[in-house]
């Protein structure tokens, strides 16, 4: 076949092609998005979630929060031949995870008429239904964290120059609120750092966003000592 002929084949084929999966572009670039994402943050440049804040939104009713981890045990050693409480050595990280359960159905094309030998035009027939999960990226939220935590520890955007906390809601969380949303993985990541309490605490942590609220589950931290 003469050169100029297998080109003028090679770019109506291509045509064709883009013809047929244009309309399904934006679906498989999220669902190739999807395969990068892990289930938490990764650090470094290179990195597949990305953490921008920058007019991040609150959650709709159509999604979903889960605790990625919940309920950890922590040991907790302290000297408590002072004081009942001390800070625990390091902060603890929690993360939780934002998604929306979708329905796609990808279609299949038929042949109307006779093909090349009567002309006929594609369609599209109903095809397969897939079922999948969407990370939630630049979702804001607002931590909670109930237990005795390390004031002096928290965040300076809410600890004044006298060493209180205002809110006091926010007492030992280390995160700035600048970082109070979900990363392009639909991860929702803040660190606590609560107290080491002589014969042990439990340290209750979760997330507030929008319609979402209501159903989020909780993360316990048991933090134990043989003091």
């Amino acid at each position: 076949m003469p050169m100029l002929a297998m080109a003028a084949m090679a770019a109506m084929v291509g045509a064709i092609l883009m013809s047929k999966y244009r309309q399904h572009g934006s679906l498989i670039g999220v669902i190739l998005t999807l395969a990068s994402c892990s289930a938490q943050p990764e650090g470094g440049t290179g990195g597949a979630c990305k953490l921008s804040c920058s007019g991040s939104r609150i959650g709709g009713a159509e999604f979903k929060i889960v605790a990625l981890q919940p309920a950890l045990t922590l040991a907790c050693v302290g000297d408590f031949s002072a004081k009942s409480e001390v800070a625990l050595g390091s902060p603890i990280t929690v993360r939780y995870k934002i998604y929306q359960d979708v329905v796609t159905t990808f279609p299949s094309s038929a042949a109307n008429g006779g093909g090349n030998a009567g002309g006929g035009a594609a369609s599209t027939a109903p095809g397969n239904t897939n079922p999948l999960t969407l990370p939630a990226a630049s979702i804001g939220f607002e931590p909670v964290v109930y237990g005795s935590m390390a004031l002096d520890k928290t965040v300076a955007d809410f600890r004044g120059s006298d060493g209180n906390v205002n809110p006091a809601k926010y007492g030992g969380i280390v995160t700035p609120p600048s970082e109070w949303c979900s990363d392009s993985c639909g991860v929702m990541t803040f660190e606590v750092w609560p107290n080491c309490v002589k014969g042990g605490q439990q340290v209750t942590t979760g997330v507030l966003s929008g319609a979402v609220s209501k159903d989020v589950p909780n993360t316990i931290v048991n933090l134990s000592n043989s003091q």
